[in-house]
């Protein structure tokens, strides 16, 4: 050892003899100091034992440094009821007891005092609330030069873990501008926008926004924590495509069995004994040639649900759709933090099993056919690539969500009945070839059986005649089109 590193090392350390005359090594007095001082300023606490969440009252738009004083300024002009921001200010100013009891990422560097803290909230909710409506009224680039692509940008911004202003700020605002309604509905209609899933309904009827709204401020009075984040999360988790979900009925875990689950009551079904789901479950190309099919729901990502048809000889696996694209990424990391912070386990859930399902590009191709994935990625192989990333970045759950689902997907795909019918379905109803083929295979059999009773058709005739179909079949499908061949129909 070098000789300066072995002396800062016995600098560190005390030396005192035990009974037994060995020599043992204490920490110096300065570590024992600073060890005291690692302990209680770290005491096993973080802000999610404690409930806490660190908002920013400061909001960071990359690229646009001036931007919430150009549109605080407008909001003011534009939307609020005081034309010079007094009364505004004020409203803030009135609940900063309740304001200044959370806890903000400038805070813990000082950076800001009491005041400053209330007057870069009230920047960031007049910024929030202007971008809003101007994105609504498709007003960004007439008064402020903002491109559709800068405006993407500025959503993400808005939907960052660490860019989150209290939504308390929001509501004061909104109640103080000439026409709150208006921004109440256009609020909930730009969380629905930014919803990754694809295809769900945004709602239009002025009532079911308003109803959405005030469902939410009557969350915030018993969750800690709200923020456009939150909402988001809701909506993209939630049951049936509400950013506050109606669903109030408890999920059933046996309501994924199906209506047959009666009728093959006479199949003995044994559960497999599920301890990691990685040791039992399949990709996608793997669980379609069990006999299971595909299918997109019309809802949050809480609703993987899994049911037998054809007396359990085929699956159906309902998968709810979404949209990859150059932001999910992203959006996904924002909202899986989020996720770890609250302690809940929905899209990690959702996550996970997407990332099992999803090995290689050919799975994403089948999830595009069936309508499940909306890829506007460059490839199907950066879609795999991203679900494997994010599988591999977050650590599996501790109660998975959809673990009655892969049990059900499993004692399915374990029937060799289901996989036997599925090959004989593919092998020989493929196509309609194939089947009259069969056809007139069994008229030559019943035939033969015919002519076996009356005049004894010589055996050598019979196969002679098998084999003429057969070859005649064969050079058919040869020379036809692949288009005729298969039922296969490109919509």
């Amino acid at each position: 050892m070098n000789y300066e590193i072995q002396q800062v090392v016995d600098d560190d350390y005390e030396e005192s003899s035990s009974d037994d005359g060995v020599g043992v090594l204490y920490p110096s007095e300065s570590n024992i100091i600073w060890l005291r001082n690692l302990i209680s300023q770290n005491n096993g606490t973080n802000p999610s034992q404690v409930g806490h969440y660190f908002y920013r009252c400061r909001l960071e738009i990359e690229g646009h440094p001036d931007l919430p004083e150009k549109m605080t300024a407008w909001f003011i002009k534009d939307l609020s009821t005081d034309e010079t921001g007094k009364s505004l200010l004020g409203v803030l100013t009135s609940t900063s007891n309740h304001l200044l009891n959370l806890r903000y990422l400038e805070d813990r560097h000082n950076e800001y005092g009491d005041q400053d803290v209330i007057k870069y909230l009230f920047l960031s909710g007049c910024t929030i609330l202007m971008f809003i409506r101007c994105y609504a009224g498709n007003s960004l680039e007439v008064l402020f030069g903002i491109s559709h692509g800068e405006a993407r940008k500025i959503q993400e911004y808005l939907f960052n873990f660490e860019n989150q202003i209290p939504f308390t700020v929001v509501k004061l605002l909104v109640d103080m501008t000439k026409d709150p309604d208006q921004l109440k509905k256009d609020i909930v209609k730009f969380i629905h926008i930014n919803n990754i899933t694809k295809d769900l309904p945004i709602p239009s009827s002025n009532n079911i926004l308003l109803e959405q709204w005030y469902a939410i401020i009557e969350g915030t009075k018993c969750h800690k924590h709200v923020h456009l984040l939150h909402l988001l999360y809701l909506c993209i988790t939630s049951t049936d495509a509400n950013i506050v979900s109606t669903n109030n009925n408890k999920r059933n875990e046996d309501s994924t069995l199906g209506c047959n689950t009666m009728l093959c009551s006479c199949f003995p079904r044994q559960r497999p004994n599920f301890n990691d789901p990685k040791e039992f479950f399949r990709n996608v190309e793997e669980l379609t040639s069990t006999g299971i099919e595909l299918e997109p729901t019309s809802s949050g990502l809480a609703t993987i649900s899994f049911s037998g048809k054809c007396f359990n000889l085929k699956g159906h696996l309902k998968l709810p759709p979404l949209i990859v694209d150059e932001w999910t990424e992203e959006k996904l990391n924002n909202l899986l933090r989020y996720e770890m912070f609250i302690k809940e386990n929905k899209l990690i859930s959702y996550i996970k099993f997407m990332d099992i399902l999803i090995d290689i590009e050919q799975d994403v191709k089948q999830l595009r056919a069936s309508r499940v994935l909306q890829n506007r990625l460059s490839s199907d192989a950066d879609v795999a690539n991203l679900f494997n990333k994010l599988g591999s970045k977050f650590s599996d759950p501790q109660h998975d969500y959809y673990r009655h689902v892969k049990i059900e997907i499993q004692t399915h795909c374990e029937r060799k009945r289901a996989i036997w019918m599925t090959q004989f379905y593919q092998k020989y109803f493929s196509n309609p070839w194939a089947i009259i083929e069969l056809f007139y295979m069994r008229k030559l059999t019943s035939l033969h059986e015919t002519q076996e009773s009356s005049t004894k058709l010589q055996p050598g005739i019979f196969f002679m005649l098998l084999f003429v179909i057969s070859f005649l079949t064969f050079e058919t499908l040869s020379h036809l089109p692949l288009s005729a061949k298969t039922f296969e129909i490109n919509t």
